[in-house]
């Protein structure tokens, strides 16, 4: 019933304007997807309608912006849906993320259900997940790196699996930060407190 409520409130919503709550950092995070590559606009000197010309002042590197894009120019779907709908296939892929985490810490089937049906039902996530922002994707990478790290504590790993894992761990942190850094601070904070208790535990007597 939670799924079939929340696919319902995203589908009716995929193609609202861009006037609903946040609707200023909506509408500049959709001119910079529509203006990406035009006129000489790229990936490092992207146009941002703020502060008047030239317009190439960048808050962060537009990997979701240039996924929008994409989508946009090869679906035909209309801008506002694409930057809608691929803010809420990011917003999903953190419920798998997140799915994944629990099971590394052998969590139950009904603490799953709990977990995902908490998901399926706020507000929040349910509001967030459909805006044209970033805010889904870095949160998804984000939780990508917090699975591959913890994955890559556990003992037993083949080096060849550790180093993929390290790498993946690497590549996810970079492509959180890159998308939206105050996003995955807490991840690094997690990291580091989780570090330094190891740290601990092998130097105290």
């Amino acid at each position: 019933a939670a799924l079939g409520r929340a696919l319902y409130f995203w589908a009716e919503t995929l193609g609202q304007p861009l006037v609903d709550e946040h609707y200023f950092r909506q509408t500049q995070t959709a001119i910079t997807s529509m203006y990406l590559f035009r006129e000489g606009s790229g990936l490092l000197d992207y146009q941002t309608p703020i502060l008047g010309a030239p317009w190439t002042i960048p808050f962060e590197f537009p990997l979701y912006q240039a996924i929008v894009h994409e989508v946009w120019k090869l679906s035909g779907i209309d801008l506002t849906t694409s930057g809608r709908l691929v803010s809420l296939i990011f917003g999903i892929g953190c419920l798998g993320a997140g799915i994944l985490i629990l099971r590394l810490f052998h969590i139950s089937i009904a603490g799953l259900a709990v977990f995902t049906l908490l998901y399926l039902i706020s507000p929040i996530y349910l509001y967030w997940n459909r805006t044209f922002m970033i805010e889904s994707t870095a949160l998804f990478f984000s939780l990508l790196a917090l699975y591959f790290y913890w994955k890559a504590l556990r003992k037993g790993s083949r080096p060849s699996r550790l180093l993929a894992l390290q790498l993946a761990l690497g590549g996810s942190l970079l492509l959180a930060l890159l998308t939206k850094a105050t996003t995955t601070l807490p991840v690094l904070q997690l990291v580091a407190v989780e570090q330094a208790r190891a740290l601990w535990g092998r130097t105290s007597p």
